[in-house]
């Protein structure tokens, strides 16, 4: 089996279809523990991920933060190594506390690998193919790219590569205009978040299939594809560059100003309660209801 047919077929074992559920308490209190940007079920995802690895292969993660996700990753998982990359640079740089989490909830074949990261991945420490890649980097249309073209030769022959954060545009965008015409990657999974801190996926999350193919004899025929892809690969870039996401940022703060946010009505889940929910009509948060086992019931109506 292929590691995407092994990751498919424990798929209902590792999500659940609520925010909180009982075969993933041991996520749910590893975020709790570290306080990192994740759900429950984005920790099951990157750990059912690691337990297609084979012997030989390294699980490496670009963008540690405060360490939950690599943490998870490697629950319960002592025989293979693990690498996670960052320079702190963003988010206030939270190195003491990343250190502090993982000296307390990671194992002795986790590695923290501190530095640029296109630099580290043109020189890896770990031996070995990458089996798992999970990139939580920079999300510009340039860095995604680039997420693809430092990994795909240091991959194994058979591997997975899981994009976060898939909720923004120009990370889609790039993922797309890399893998188009290629006929080594397939896209496996895409879950889909309303909002940034959305209780099941967080931000977005993609996973793709790595399966090396052997090369074709016509020379002519492996240049072909490049060619194909170039102008879709300029094009995304002139629509996803920085200027023109600089402006829709301003667009998008315009639209939530005027109460056009481009979140979808319908019902999500509290944060803090997972028997709580809230409808969205478009503008506003407006009805709340609760789980009393058998029934959602109203708890109150919310001004508009």
């Amino acid at each position: 089996m292929t590691k995407a047919d092994q990751l498919l077929a424990h798929l209902d074992e590792l999500i659940s279809e609520r925010p909180y559920d009982a075969r993933n308490e041991r996520f749910r209190e590893i975020i709790q523990s570290t306080g990192g940007m994740a759900t429950p079920n984005k920790l099951a995802l990157l750990n059912g991920a690691a337990r297609t690895l084979e012997t030989g292969e390294a699980f490496v993660e670009v963008g540690t933060y405060k360490g939950t996700s690599i943490i998870g990753a490697s629950s319960g998982i002592a025989e293979k190594p693990f690498y996670t990359i960052d320079d702190f640079s963003l988010f206030s740089g939270p190195r003491q506390e990343c250190l502090e989490n993982l000296a307390a909830h990671a194992g002795p074949n986790v590695h923290l690998v501190e530095g640029d990261v296109w630099t580290i991945l043109a020189n890896p420490p770990w031996q070995g193919p990458v089996g798992v890649y999970f990139f939580d980097g920079g999300h510009e249309f340039q860095d995604q790219w680039n997420a693809f073209v430092a990994i795909e030769p240091l991959l194994a022959d058979d591997a997975l590569i899981i994009v976060d954060d898939t909720r923004f545009t120009q990370v889609r965008a790039a993922n797309r205009a890399y893998t188009a015409g290629r006929r080594e990657f397939t896209r496996l999974l895409a879950f889909r978040s309303a909002y940034n801190g959305e209780p099941m996926w967080w931000n977005g999350i993609e996973v793709y299939h790595f399966l090396r193919r052997p090369p074709r004899d016509d020379s002519t025929t492996l240049d072909a594809p490049r060619r194909r892809r170039q102008p879709l690969f300029l094009v995304l870039k002139l629509a996803y560059g920085r200027p023109f996401h600089m402006w829709m940022s301003l667009v998008a703060r315009w639209y939530k100003r005027a109460g056009l946010s481009g979140v979808r009505k319908g019902w999500y889940p509290d944060h803090a309660d997972p028997n709580l929910r809230r409808y969205w009509n478009g503008k506003t948060m407006t009805l709340t209801q609760r789980w009393d086992g058998s029934r959602w019931t109203k708890v109150a109506d919310d001004a508009d």
